[in-house]
């Protein structure tokens, strides 16, 4: 099969690129012709790679837009059997929204930054990246090229559903999935023990990691709250630590540490290559994130062996079965909850069944299933087409 591969930009960084990558990889393994055509991307061994330039008189808020007309104008020069359409792409006849629903994503980040429905109201109506990106995305659903919407939770297939109902019969539902040979279960303990020492933390106390770049958004301040509840003396449990890795800026939440009392038990460790010598120095993800379509951390902790605390807006937390391979909460200002479900994974023999549970249901959901269930809706849409 002939595939046009659309997209933004494909190069290493963040939870989309890395899994748009994989399908590239896989895509070309399974023998297919890739053509990746993109504002910018990191070769792609045995694809041909184009890039396409976007006017640099485009602003910052105007950029995506920009980049995907730049793309879509490009890919009526070049054959294909099916194309696919990443990241506000339109054009294509398959589209993956791996960001969710724009409209979606711009009410959390709004109600975030402005506490008001009246400023809540005037952001929107002035935001001229919101209407761009709303642009993009209608342009993408209503475009009559679409034949498949590959969606990665029942939340951002419920989201779109809100905003275009017609397009029921061309979702499909595929969940982001796990590396299992990257993220697993360590082998040698000791592991666990050099990361603590290596961070100043102490390795016989109970270590929750959280992961991400927009600590806000990934709910960085609840879950300090919810680490200090735990910590309380009249809990009667263990101390818990908390490891943070990703781009976030730390200043922005140093004051709590110090007002909570964290000082010793919060480490970050900022952008790493490695971050699965972190999972496995690990005891549970704490993850009370705002608004995630499926985040690709709830399956690397998974696959790592340990259990996960999210919410109901994580649409990958939709796998995962209370008090089994973790606990969803309704919200991130569930402190409280968050706190009590710290405190249960005290139980050595609980925290031991529950490690293992999550391992095995990371085996349900392997990358490569379902990176192969993706390039079984390419076939369908080539034979639509």
């Amino acid at each position: 099969m002939k595939i046009l591969f659309c997209a933004k930009h494909l190069v290493g960084r963040g939870g989309q690129e890395g899994f748009l990558r994989h399908l590239c990889d896989f895509l070309v393994k399974q023998g297919h012709e890739l053509e990746i055509l993109a504002s910018a991307s990191d070769p792609v061994p045995r694809a041909i790679c184009t890039d396409v330039s976007v006017p640099k008189w485009m602003g910052r808020a105007a950029w995506d837009w920009a980049a995907a007309r730049s793309v879509v104008a490009e890919s009526r020069h070049h054959e294909r059997d099916v194309s696919f359409g990443g990241q506000k792409m339109w054009g294509c006849n398959v589209i993956r929204p791996g960001g969710g629903v724009e409209a979606e994503y711009w009410n959390v980040r709004l109600s975030d930054r402005h506490k008001t429905p009246l400023m809540r109201a005037l952001a929107k109506a002035s935001s001229i990246k919101r209407r761009f990106d709303l642009d993009a995305e209608a342009r993408a659903y209503n475009d009559p090229a679409l034949r498949y919407v590959v969606v990665n939770s029942e939340l951002v297939r419920d989201g779109v559903l809100r905003r275009f109902p017609t397009l029921g019969d061309k979702i499909r539902v595929i969940y982001n999935g796990a590396d299992l040979d990257r993220f697993s279960v360590p082998a040698n303990p000791d592991s666990r023990t050099n990361i603590h020492k290596e961070l100043g933390l102490d390795p016989s106390r109970r270590t929750a990691l959280l992961s991400g770049h927009n600590f806000r958004l990934k709910g960085l301040p609840q879950a300090l709250a919810a680490l200090e509840v735990a910590n309380r003396k009249e809990q009667q449990g263990a101390e818990w630590q908390l490891i943070v890795i990703g781009g976030g800026r730390p200043s922005h939440v140093q004051r709590q540490i110090r007002k909570l009392d964290l000082v010793d038990s919060v480490r970050f460790v900022g952008n790493t290559s490695t971050p699965e010598q972190y999972y496995a120095a690990s005891d549970v993800l704490l993850f009370p994130s705002f608004y995630d379509p499926c985040a690709n951390v709830t399956f690397e902790a998974l696959a790592s062996g340990i259990p996960v605390i999210s919410t109901k807006r994580n649409g990958a937390s939709e796998v995962i079965t209370d008090n089994r391979e973790g606990w969803t909460v309704e919200n991130p200002n569930c402190i409280a909850e968050m706190a009590l479900h710290l405190n249960a994974l005290e139980d050595t023999k609980r925290l031991s069944d529950m490690k293992a549970a999550a391992r095995s249901l990371a085996e349900k959901h392997a990358i490569t299933d379902k990176l192969a269930d993706i390039e079984a809706v390419l076939k369908d849409a080539s034979r639509l087409r």
